[in-house]
């Protein structure tokens, strides 16, 4: 055994050091490893923090959540019978139809829709939630809010009554006009609800009517000025001028309104403009009021073939606003607008679920509060007796601040007054000066330009000028076809060498004469003088 004890210390080479370090090294092992596992619960700890903090944000707002959507119920249940609940009766169609909106709303804009649709008379559950979801696929088709799809639907409806067809028939009628006419799904549901009631009594069909808003649209401003022209017109058919009741005379019919009910609107425009050889100023007589003549002309002119088409269209309208909804639900966006409503039905699950829970701490407090208002109130009442006795003892002080502020107030508008002139003058007297400044600055200019031309006309004398009279100098010495002078024919140079030439005195007297350019003329004759006596010398 002590031999293999010993074989298998020299295998690891387990000395009594190697032990040591192995042992320490161990112990560090263990205590990064006590670290590693410090910092773990740590980081759990702090995660289990933040999800409880997490879960705490959500719980507070999925009781909120759950609070605005009870109360929307609780506003539609004073349109339902006694007894009946509107939670548990349509809590599952609104959570649905939240989705199917996509990113067009949430549960509140559901119940603010049943309620007016329930508001219009539509009190059935069952045809409540065929209108609703009719309407739905009409707003989210035509990218318009749900209220006001809502209130053309069940206006038109109560209008034309069984000949509007079924609410999905409305729908697909409001869709078939936005597609003929220039405007959106919004501008025409909170337009037509204007005109709806009037054509519905006067006999006109819902195509026509549609089909006439959709045609004018493509010449008028907008839906509203559409439906203002339109309106006006049904208004003089009611009222007509005396000139439209002998114009409809002499077309054989009783009444303008009847001609209507008999022909239908455009036509009867078409006969009526017949009637007076399509004549415009005769037009216009014809129904006395500019806001109908403005719609009339263009729907017998520039608008004729557009309103045709359009009342021809909504023959071809049936499954255009689920059309309409698969356009818009297939985009990202919507796809992303039902997984938000889908967490909005979560959300308000969850704060359902919580109430209970919540409720008791609710109720306590609610008791608890007005004990604690009686205790306090007694306080409150002493601070606000201290606040009114100071306030008793600071008002004698505050009409003769008041005063001192209005006199400092005074005093600083006099001075000011009374620096306006002098600033007037200051500013006058500155712009007399710009002139002269003007001139002064320009005789500156001048002065600087003539200097800078003297300076550069000196260094152009520096560098040739010395040099040419220095070569003048020379050849009157000694060149340009004058005898070069000698000591026998020059009394200056008397006393040299006979027939001496003296070449390097030219050239010294040149020398002398460039290094004296500084230099006053009588010094340089006398340093001239001096070189030649010198190399006579």
């Amino acid at each position: 055994m002590a031999i293999s004890l010993g074989s298998m210390f020299v295998r690891i080479g387990a000395t009594t050091g190697g032990l040591k370090t192995g042992l320490m090294s161990a112990s560090g092992m263990i205590g990064k490893f006590g670290g590693i596992a410090k910092g773990a619960m740590m980081t759990a700890a702090g995660a289990v923090a933040a999800v409880g903090v997490v879960a705490g944000v959500m719980a507070v707002k999925s009781v909120k959540a759950f609070a605005d959507v009870e109360e929307g119920y609780a506003k539609v249940n004073t349109l339902l019978d006694e007894g009946q609940d509107s939670q548990k009766i349509f809590a599952k169609f609104v959570a649905e139809t939240n989705v199917a909106m996509g990113n067009q709303g949430d549960q509140l804009d559901v119940l603010d829709g049943l309620y007016q649709t329930i508001s219009a008379g539509i009190t059935d559950t069952t045809e409540a939630q065929e209108f609703m979801e009719a309407a739905t696929i009409a707003a989210v088709g035509g990218s318009a809010k749900l209220s006001d799809v809502i209130l053309a639907g069940t206006k038109t409806m109560a209008a034309f009554g069984e000949k509007a067809g079924s609410a999905m028939d409305v729908m697909d009628s409001f869709a078939a006009t936005v597609k003929a006419g220039q405007l959106t799904m919004g501008e025409l549901a909170t337009a037509f609800p204007k005109v709806a009631g009037v054509a519905a009594d006067m006999g006109l069909s819902l195509d026509e009517t549609l089909g006439i808003v959709a045609g004018l649209t493509k010449v008028m401003g907008d839906a509203d000025a559409a439906t203002t022209g339109f309106s006006a017109i049904m208004t003089k058919i009611l009222q007509p001028t005396e000139a439209m009741k002998t114009a409809v005379k002499s077309l054989g019919y009783d009444s303008a309104l009847a001609m209507i009910q008999e022909e239908g609107l455009m036509k009867s425009l078409e006969l009526l403009n017949e009637a007076v050889f399509k004549d415009t100023a005769a037009m216009a007589e014809l129904f006395g009021n500019v806001r109908a003549v403005r719609a009339v002309l263009p729907a017998l002119g520039a608008a004729s073939e557009a309103v045709a088409t359009s009342i021809e269209s909504q023959g071809d309208k049936a499954g255009l606003a689920k059309k309409q909804l698969g356009d818009m639900a297939s985009t990202t966006k919507f796809s992303l607008g039902e997984l938000t409503s889908a967490m909005q039905n979560m959300m308000v699950t969850i704060g359902e679920a919580i109430m209970p829970a919540i409720q008791p701490l609710v109720d306590m407090f609610a008791e608890f509060l007005p004990t604690a208002m009686e205790k306090i109130q007694p306080i409150i009442l002493q601070v606000v007796d201290v606040l009114s006795e100071l306030m008793v003892a600071v008002a004698p002080l505050i009409p003769p601040l008041l005063e001192i502020a209005s006199m400092f107030l005074d005093t600083a508008v006099v001075i000011i007054k009374a620096f306006i002139p002098a600033i007037s003058v200051v500013v006058e007297w500155l712009k007399l000066l710009v002139d002269p400044l003007k001139v002064v600055l320009g005789w500156v200019k001048d002065l600087f330009e003539w200097i800078e031309k003297l300076v550069e006309a000196w260094a152009e004398f520096s560098s040739s000028g010395v040099a040419k009279a220095g070569e003048w100098l020379s050849n009157k010495l000694g060149g340009g076809g004058a005898p070069v002078p000698t000591s026998e024919t020059s009394p200056a140079l008397a006393g040299l060498p006979s027939g001496a030439v003296p070449g390097s005195v030219i050239n010294q007297t040149n020398e002398i004469i460039i290094q004296g350019r500084e230099k006053s003329s009588e010094e340089i004759g006398r340093e001239a003088k001096m070189s030649i006596i010198e190399m006579g010398g």
